[in-house]
């Protein structure tokens, strides 16, 4: 019964896409679309962060969008596509940024909650290559949903098109850019697009919960403390006045500090 419920709902998503308007597949760059909010605010302390089935159907039923196979995954926020009349489109996910992995990253992108950066860049690119596992797991040679946004522009600066993907799991719609969030392999590239609020929330819960990459403080910290256990420093002298007048003789202010530990750093 269930895997025949999946089946029923998916022929329904694919019925809906055909007559909800979500049948562009050349999208006119100068296109003036209305702003729709969605009006699907999540609460801080739902883990799973996902906008229930039905949100996701409507938001399509008020943006331009198309059916598309991701043919290659570049990295974890950008992919090429080709929709169903054969048009090609190189595509980097609105409102994400996964960590670079074909140059440097930039420290001062990646911060977490208490406002610490990930300066470890070595961590910020291993887990771009994570992303990008986790992107061709989750989209290459798969069947998509294209979601253009109502207030972003379709292009960006390099020319790739602007858009959230929308993907099928078993029957219910799922947005991968905010599943990148809530997996802790993407941090919110600030812009001005709908679901905006919604993706800091996702980042916040990824963030408060150390998931994926924004682990980096807890583990360099449970690092720290095993270090640190060798080093045990104690200040055995304190020399508070010194001789004369403290004004010319200012070396002779001084403390002694000793390491007692089993580690000589």
């Amino acid at each position: 019964m269930r895997k025949l419920t999946n089946s029923l709902r998916i022929g329904v998503i694919y019925i809906f896409l055909l007559f909800c308007g979500c049948i562009s597949e050349s999208p006119n760059d100068n296109s003036n679309f209305g702003v729709v909010s969605e009006n699907n605010q999540l609460s801080k302390s739902n883990p799973n962060f996902i906008s229930s089935n039905s949100s996701l159907e409507y938001f399509l039923t008020t943006h331009e969008c198309f059916r598309a196979k991701i043919t290659k995954v570049m990295d974890g926020d950008t992919v090429y596509a080709v929709a169903l009349n054969g048009s090609k489109y190189k595509v980097r996910l609105l409102g994400v940024d996964t960590p670079e992995t074909y140059k440097e990253n930039r420290p001062d992108e990646y911060i977490l909650l208490d406002g610490i950066p990930i300066t470890d860049l070595n961590w910020l690119k291993e887990w771009g290559y994570k992303a990008k596992d986790f992107a061709k797991t989750n989209l290459e040679n798969k069947m998509v949903i294209v979601v253009f946004d109502n207030i972003a522009p379709k292009k960006g600066y390099y020319g790739r098109y602007l858009t959230y993907i929308f993907i099928n799991n078993i029957g219910n719609l799922e947005d991968f850019n905010k599943k990148l969030l809530l997996n802790g392999y993407a941090r919110v590239y600030v812009s001005k697009f709908e679901k905006l609020e919604e993706y800091r929330q996702a980042e916040y819960f990824a963030k408060s919960h150390y998931i994926g990459l924004w682990s980096w403080k807890k583990e360099d910290s449970n690092k720290n403390a095993l270090y640190n256990s060798n080093v045990n420093l104690t200040i055995v002298y304190i020399h508070a006045n010194a001789e004369g007048n403290d004004n010319y003789n200012l070396n002779d202010e001084y403390i002694t500090i000793k390491n007692i530990g089993n580690s000589p750093n």
